[in-house]
């Protein structure tokens, strides 16, 4: 096991955080039909209608990794968020279904704001670890010689 696994895996999953709050805010204005399946439910990967698709906002859900044979550390994947859309009145809307309503993703700007500000101290947080543990190794290579 590598004492820079944990600090590494911080660093990663860190990015990872950032990337998904970045790709919800980016995507955060589109519309699309309301699918056919329940906001309850992630959305279908195929449009149903003939009309755009909105985005599906997604979840970092970090989890740790310890084990004697293996790094530890922390591991981060995407997953669908749920609700998966809300429906806006917007009858104008090519793509609107018969009673005026647009889908659109389930994306909170101040959520998403959040996110990036934790994610990215999560980020500083192991790089400080990194150094330390750099130091550390230094110091100690320093005493058998």
């Amino acid at each position: 096991m590598s004492a820079m696994s944990i600090p590494v895996s911080g660093m990663n999953a860190a990015m990872t955080r950032l990337e998904v709050s970045a790709s919800n805010i980016a995507n955060s204005s589109t519309r699309g039909i309301v699918p056919a399946t329940p906001a309850s439910q992630p959305i279908p990967t195929v449009a149903v209608g003939g009309g755009p698709q909105v985005y599906q906002a997604l979840d970092a859900v970090q989890t740790a990794i310890s084990g004697h044979d293996t790094h530890s550390g922390v591991a981060v994947r995407a997953e669908p968020r749920l609700p998966s859309y809300s429906e806006e009145y917007e009858p104008s809307a090519p793509y609107a279904n018969a009673d005026g309503f647009v889908a659109a993703p389930n994306v909170d700007p101040l959520r998403e704001t959040v996110e990036q500000v934790s994610a990215v101290q999560g980020f500083e947080a192991s790089v400080a670890v990194f150094r330390a543990s750099d130091a550390m190794i230094v110091s100690l290579l320093k005493t058998i010689d």
